[in-house]
Order: C-alpha cells, then sequence, then structure tokens
C-alpha cells in the first residue's frame, strides 16, 4: 500500500510532500512485513545543471557513514521510530556487538576449526581466524587425486591462504605438489595474486611451476586424451593490472617457460585402445620468452565508491579492447620471435524479459613469424558432439580443429532466455 501526500510549491506547483509504503512478502513458511517513509523538502523548481554534472559515479560512502551512531541518525530522521521499531533496533545493534565481539569469533573459529573426519575425507581442512580475516585450506584424500593427467593417476596435497585486511587489500596464495603414480614423477605449482589498489582494481600476480599443461584449450573432451595435445611446461611469469581511468584498464604479463616433450614418459595401455596410434609430439626442448598486455576500454562506465575500494557496475556500452603479444629472442635463452596483436568487441545485455545475449567479436593477426611454434599459434578446437565447452571460447559446430598463423576473425553469440519459455510449460517449469 502507498499512501502520498502533496503540498503546494510556490502556490501553483504540486510536489509530494512524503510517501508511507507497507508492504509484506511470503518466502516458505516465512512472512515478511515492513514499512517505509520518505519525506521531500528543498524543492528546487527547474534547476539548470552545468555540462557533464552527471557523472558515472552513481554512489558514494563515506568512513563517516559506518562510524556515527543512533545519536547522529536520531537527528536528522525526520520521523522518529516507534516503540516497536526502538526495541527492533536495540535488539539489532545488540547481536551486532555480539557476534562481532572477539570472545563470539574465537567461539565460532573454535567450531569451524575441528577437524573431522569428513574434512580429511571429503570437505578438506579449513582454518580460519575471522579476527584477522584470514583462512587457510587443506585439500581433503579425494581432491588429492587428479585422474586427468595425461600420464597416469597423480597423488598430491593442496594448499591455499588468503588474508584481508580493513583497507580492503588482500592476498590470495595456492600451491599443489603432486607425484604420478606410473612413472614416480614430481611436479608442482605455486601461485600468488595481491590486490595492491581496492580502488583502482591494482593487481599483482605470481606464478611458478612444473606441470603437463594442453596446447589446445576448450577443446573437445575427447581430446583430454589425446597425447599429442599435452607438453610438460615449466614456467614462471609476473603479473600486473590497473585501471587507469573509469573504464580503461590496463594489464602486462612477462611469462617465461621451458617447453618439453611427454614422449619419455610411460603410459598405459587403455586410451591406446580407445583412440589407436595415440602417440606423443617428439620435438627439442625449447625456451619462450614473451610478454602480454592487454588495454580495454568500457564507454560511460557507471559505478559506486566506498570507503577504500570502488565496485564496478557496467555499462549499456560494450568493451573495446586491443591485445598484443610479442615473442622475444636471445633473452634468457629465448627461441622464439613473433609478433602478434588482435582487437575485440564484447558485450552482456539484458533483452527485456526475453533473457540474456552476449557476443564476442574478434580480429586478429600474426605481424611477424619469423619463429612461431605451434604451442603459439591461434588454435580454434572443433566441437564436442555431446558436451558443451565454453561458448564464447569454443567452436561448438566445427568439427576439424583450425590453426592460424596469419589473420582472422572470430564471432560468438549466446543467449540465455532465463526461463521466458520454460516458465510457459506447467511441468517443465517445476
Amino acid at each position: 500500500r502507498i499512501k502520498q501526500e502533496y503540498q503546494f510549491i510556490e502556490d501553483s506547483i504540486q510536489a509530494l510532500k512524503s510517501q508511507h509504503f507497507t508492504y509484506q512478502s511470503k518466502s516458505g513458511k516465512n512472512d515478511f512485513k515492513g514499512e517505509t517513509s520518505v519525506h521531500y523538502s528543498n524543492y528546487i523548481i527547474n534547476p539548470t545543471f552545468p555540462k557533464k554534472f552527471f557523472k558515472n559515479e552513481v554512489a558514494i560512502t563515506t568512513q563517516e557513514a559506518y562510524d556515527r551512531d543512533s545519536t547522529y541518525w536520531d537527528k536528522i530522521r525526520p520521523e522518529p521510530l516507534t516503540i516497536k521499531e526502538q526495541r527492533y533496533q536495540f535488539i539489532k545493534d545488540s547481536l551486532y556487538a555480539v557476534t562481532h565481539s572477539e570472545h563470539y569469533l574465537d567461539s565460532i573459529d573454535s567450531v569451524y576449526n575441528k577437524i573431522t573426519f569428513m574434512d580429511i575425507l571429503w570437505d578438506g581442512i579449513n582454518i580460519t581466524n575471522r579476527k584477522k580475516k584470514q583462512r587457510i585450506g587443506f585439500s581433503s584424500l579425494l581432491a588429492m587425486v587428479d585422474i586427468f593427467e595425461i600420464t597416469s593417476l597423480r597423488f598430491g596435497p593442496n594448499v591455499d591462504y588468503f588474508k584481508k585486511w580493513e583497507n580492503e587489500k588482500y592476498l590470495f596464495t595456492y600451491a599443489n605438489a603432486n607425484v604420478g603414480l606410473r612413472n614416480g614423477d614430481i611436479k608442482g605449482m605455486f601461485w600468488l595474486n595481491y590486490r595492491y589498489d581496492p580502488m583502482h582494481s591494482g593487481f599483482l600476480s605470481f606464478y611458478a611451476g612444473n606441470q603437463f599443461e594442453m596446447l589446445v584449450e576448450n577443446d573437445a573432451l575427447t581430446n583430454l586424451f589425446v597425447r599429442d595435445n599435452w607438453i610438460e611446461l615449466n614456467e614462471t611469469n609476473v603479473g600486473w593490472s590497473r585501471e587507469l581511468v573509469n573504464g580503461v584498464f590496463l594489464s602486462s604479463k612477462v611469462i617465461f617457460e621451458e617447453r618439453k616433450p611427454i614422449n619419455g614418459y610411460k603410459f598405459g595401455s587403455i586410451t591406446e585402445d580407445w583412440f589407436g596410434g595415440n602417440q606423443a609430439s617428439s620435438f627439442e626442448m625449447y625456451q619462450s620468452l614473451s610478454i602480454k598486455s592487454r588495454i580495454s576500454y568500457t564507454p560511460f562506465q557507471k559505478y559506486m565508491t566506498e570507503p577504500y575500494r570502488k565496485i564496478v557496475l557496467g555499462s549499456k556500452w560494450p568493451t573495446f579492447s586491443v591485445y598484443y603479444e610479442k615473442g622475444l629472442d636471445n633473452i634468457l635463452g629465448s627461441d622464439i620471435n613473433f609478433d602478434f596483436i588482435a582487437s575485440a568487441i564484447t558485450q552482456k545485455f539484458k533483452l527485456g524479459t526475453m533473457g540474456t545475449s552476449s557476443y564476442l567479436i574478434k580480429y586478429g593477426k600474426f605481424l611477424n613469424t619469423e619463429d612461431l611454434r605451434y604451442a603459439d599459434f591461434k588454435i580454434f578446437p572443433r566441437g564436442d558432439k555431446y558436451f558443451f565447452a565454453s561458448l564464447m571460447q569454443s567452436m561448438q559446430l566445427q568439427d576439424t580443429t583450425l590453426t592460424v598463423k596469419d589473420a582472422f576473425v572470430q564471432i560468438h553469440y549466446t543467449h540465455h532466455f532465463n526461463g521466458a519459455i520454460i516458465n510457459f510449460i506447467p511441468l517443465v517449469k517445476k
């Protein structure tokens, strides 16, 4: 129910003085009832705004808004709280004080950090300290088994660590080590991601690892077991990204790789029976040093600002980006030499009640291919008859893997009806 009260301004203009909303909703067995009162004053009739007065920042929350107590809000509240509302606010404040006290957080941590048999077997072990805003996790026994490696089953632990500060900076690290049951070889990796500038989405990253890697990503499911689609990769990379001005993001990464064939490893006979002639590729080990950079621009990007961070809300406009990759030779023993550039337009938007559409239009071209290896080709894998891969990356209807060493145009479009059709089918809707 909406109750409105109007007033006259300058004797002839009628405008809202107040609105009172009474509402209720039901979710399962729970009923929710609420009331909201809004008061209007200090009208400015026919205002004139300078050019570009309205910015892309749609809301600001200052630190004072979090620090002010009930006394401040009581002074500016146009309508005093009822006895029932005062009681509710008192209980709410009391619960907040209790649930954020050191004693309460310690008690919650003591329950959460208790290790059970299911944690060891299935869920994994997590140890948290809410006061310090940090958590460390260890993989369960089942999560230590990796069945999707090309040589054989691998077994080893994973560990991750997360730490967040009051200023919204955070650090996340992940590491694993594992051994192949057939070859007895040891592999592992370490990854770190640090948000150093929450107000401008500033990130630093570091990765170092020795693992088996697929040459063709987003490939058909069966190619997980094709041996010439895998190599052994020793990789170290350092990355950086940040928003320069609103809507303009720049990222860059330096990558050093040592690429090796896997034909010296022992394999099982099952995949040979499935595919026939399933042999690993043979090539001479080589090094690769490359720089990858990307700049993107989203016009009229809307955002909100909090005391220590910026929250991006998106835009009605698409995102335009330019990507450049350079393979460097004769530096740190690198054997490659190529230049690749690409531009892309991406967007996700709603079509009223009919769902959400997404599209990608991309053009790419090699400017220099003096020493271009297969791992650096632009590869468009064939689709899979029975399984959907990433709809904005894979070619679902393509029956042959295509490789590009010159130029290409790539276009994807997908639409999700979000129930717009199914909601009209009675039994299927449920």
